[in-house]
């Protein structure tokens, strides 16, 4: 209708007035009743909504796996009870997810500051209640922008450098050989020496060229996200506001500055990166608890 108004349709492509009555059968049976040309004209201006094409568009997204599950569950016999037990699936999925993502918050907070150690149950409902209320930012209508711009463009850079860093202190700061050999004593077998090797020489240099490759692509590539332009009916490429890139380089600085900031608090206070042999605990199979050497790993 706004198309005919500015002139850019000519008027015998006018939808009929009851569209708003059934959309999607009204405007489908008025389409093909148009004749060619005009309607020609109005798919080059409207794209044709087509529920097929818009499924096959969607599964060219991370989400092609569950797409094609849930599609493949509808063909065979009792698709309700097998789609009953995907979601259940998914539940638990998502669960143990959350749970291996609160012992990492929860058990370094304990470890750091002995005062929580007697409120554990406060401190998870801290933590659940902080992290519903940042969850509830990424629900709001431009939530999904957001979540689209963490996902693309931040989240890989700080991770490769944590897990750099988580490298060089494994490897070279306590020292790949005495973490083996605490392995060693726990596992109560030796370690394959080539897995030192493997620490120390090749896992550094491959993460040093996949931070290089990243930040190689993540500074030639614009930091846009997809539109909906209602004018045109179609989907347009638009770049990030600048407060969003200092946003996201505040938020990179926040996340990596514990590394740096522990590692001066250890040279300041002149705590040794490497623990003492005779300050380092032996550890055997036949020390721990029965309760520990029956539990099956």
């Amino acid at each position: 209708m706004k198309l005919v108004t500015l002139g850019k349709l000519p008027s015998e492509a006018q939808p009929p007035p009851n569209l708003l009555d059934n959309p999607t059968s009204i405007f489908t049976s008025w389409l093909n009743s148009l004749p060619q040309p005009i309607k020609s004209m109005v798919l080059s201006h409207v794209p044709e909504c087509n529920l097929e094409k818009q499924f096959l568009k969607v599964k060219e997204a991370p989400g092609f796996a569950f797409l094609a599950f849930i599609e493949s569950m509808s063909f065979i016999p009792g698709s309700v009870f097998w789609s009953i037990l995907s979601f259940l699936m998914l539940l638990t999925i998502e669960l143990s997810t959350m749970i291996g993502i609160m012992q990492g918050i929860i058990t370094p907070l304990q470890d750091t500051f002995s005062c929580f150690r007697k409120y554990t149950k406060l401190l998870t409902v801290i933590v659940f209640v902080l992290m519903f209320l940042c969850g509830l930012f990424f629900i709001r209508p431009p939530g999904i922008y957001c979540f689209t711009l963490l996902v693309q463009y931040w989240t890989v850079l700080p991770i490769i450098i944590i897990v750099i860093f988580e490298n060089m202190a494994v490897a070279w700061a306590y020292g790949a050989r005495s973490f083996l050999a605490d392995l060693a004593t726990l596992w109560d077998h030796p370690i394959s020496p080539i897995i030192r090797w493997l620490w120390c020489c090749l896992s550094p240099v491959i993460l040093l060229v996949l931070l290089v490759t990243t930040v190689i692509h993540l500074s030639l590539k614009t930091v846009t996200y997809v539109a909906w332009n209602s004018s045109t009916s179609k989907e347009v490429l638009r770049q990030y506001p600048s407060w969003v890139l200092l946003a996201m380089i505040a938020l990179f600085i926040i996340v990596i500055l514990p590394i740096p900031t522990y590692f001066v608090y250890c040279l300041t206070h002149r705590i040794p990166f490497k623990a003492m042999s005779w300050a380092r605990p032996l550890i055997s199979s036949k020390s721990l608890p029965l309760s520990i050497q029956l539990t099956p790993h």
